[in-house]
Formats: C-alpha cells, sequence, structure tokens
C-alpha cells in the first residue's frame, strides 16, 4: 500500500483540471493508497482558490463548488489530517536554518515538510508539483511524485 502526501500545489490539482491532474487521479484511483495532507494545507487550499478567482482562472461558482468538493473530502476523511505542532515548529526553523540560505526553503515550505517528517514512513511518497521544494524535500530523504513531470 501506497502512502501519498500532498502538498497543497498538488493537492488542489485534484480539484481543479490543471497541468498534472491526470497524474494526480491516477494516485487517487489505486485501490489501497492512502492519503495525508496537513492541517495548514487546508488552510493553503483556500488561498490557492481565492487566487484562481483574483486572477480569473475560476470564477465564483467554480470556486464555491471547489470549497464544497474539498470540504466533502475533508468530512469524508479521504485524507488523514496531519496536525502542525510544537515539534513541529521547532523543526520548521531547524529546516529554515539548515535550507533557507541555500536552497531559498520558504516558510510556508518548511512547516509542509516539518510534519511530512513527523509522519515519514517507509511508503510514504510525497506529492509535490513545485520543482525548487521538490529538491529540498528529496535532500531530506524523502520519495517525490512530481505530478508536473
Amino acid at each position: 500500500m501506497n502512502t501519498y502526501f500532498f502538498d497543497t500545489n498538488a493537492l488542489v490539482k485534484r480539484y481543479h483540471r490543471e497541468d498534472g491532474t491526470d497524474l494526480i487521479d491516477r494516485l487517487f484511483s489505486e485501490s489501497d493508497a492512502g492519503f495525508v495532507i496537513s492541517d495548514i494545507s487546508i488552510i493553503e487550499f483556500y488561498s490557492a482558490i481565492a487566487l484562481k478567482v483574483r486572477t480569473g482562472e475560476i470564477d465564483e461558482t467554480n470556486f464555491i463548488s471547489l470549497r464544497k468538493l474539498f470540504a466533502q473530502d475533508i468530512k469524508n476523511k479521504i485524507y488523514k489530517i496531519a496536525e502542525f505542532t510544537e515539534s513541529e515548529k521547532k523543526e520548521s526553523v531547524n529546516l529554515l536554518l539548515k535550507h533557507g540560505k541555500n536552497n531559498s526553503l520558504k516558510t510556508l515550505d518548511a512547516i509542509q515538510l516539518s510534519i511530512m517528517k513527523s509522519v515519514k514512513h517507509k511508503k510514504m511518497k510525497i506529492v509535490c508539483a513545485d520543482e525548487k521544494f521538490c529538491k529540498i524535500i528529496l535532500l531530506e530523504g524523502f520519495e517525490v511524485v512530481n505530478p508536473m513531470r
């Protein structure tokens, strides 16, 4: 059984058809796969789809529809929700000190990565569509699935 931890940029592709959605759909079609997101991703998801409204990529009707679909999946426990706790806050700082200067690790990515590290297990793969962040995730020893490749 594969477990996939979704970064927000990949998670949005589950709900909005764009480059990379086909691969995300294949992951969700795996009969025994498990899916993990952070509680931070819930907030980031709403920010990402609001941005799509501001840029004219989607309209208000689609915005409402995407919100409802995502909320329903959360309610139906499609995802295990990993929480950002005090331990992850400390690890986020450590990751920023380690990768911030040379690898351009950003605040929210450090938070996501710290949560990924807290739930890591052997068969977990990270699904991420941000090339720079993918490189940092690889440096931390994870297997990465990039839907943009």
